[in-house]
């Protein structure tokens, strides 16, 4: 089976990052060809109790890679959604619990946006990427 360029920059970015080996802007080697602008900033969800989404959080702010806002994801994602995410018009992006990631990519599907989720075995997380508005494509 054929892969287009995205999806194989999106492998590659992820399998980087589950070794820890993330050289790149975190938001364009794995989630695309372009390199995230102003216009496009996201919305960083980080899990504090989990060491590859921290790790990745690290990442991200030390390459100056746009982001509109740092949202730790607490106990309950699902509130969290119906509080404060469910209405963004930013991307949301993050190294989550496969748990907490398989909530979002409900509840974001839901909603009408784009998801995108790669799991990370090794570190047993899952990256999710949520597109910003109903039909934004998400890469």
């Amino acid at each position: 089976m054929a892969m287009d360029v995205s999806r194989r920059r999106f492998l590659a970015g992820a399998v980087h990052l589950a070794t820890g080996s993330v050289l790149a802007l975190p938001f364009a080697g794995v989630w695309g060809e372009r390199r995230v602008s102003a216009g496009d900033a996201a919305i960083l969800l980080v899990d504090r109790a989990l060491p590859a989404s921290c790790a990745w959080a690290e990442q991200a702010v030390r390459h100056a890679t746009y982001i509109a806002e740092i949202v730790e994801i607490g106990d309950d994602v699902g509130m969290l959604w119906h509080v404060r995410l469910v209405g963004t018009r930013e991307p949301l992006i993050g190294v989550l619990r496969p748990a907490d990631g398989f909530v979002l990519r409900g509840l974001a599907s839901s909603a009408g946006r784009t998801v995108r989720a790669l799991p990370m075995r090794a570190a047993r997380a899952v990256v999710v990427r949520i597109g910003a508005r109903p039909g934004e494509p998400s890469g």
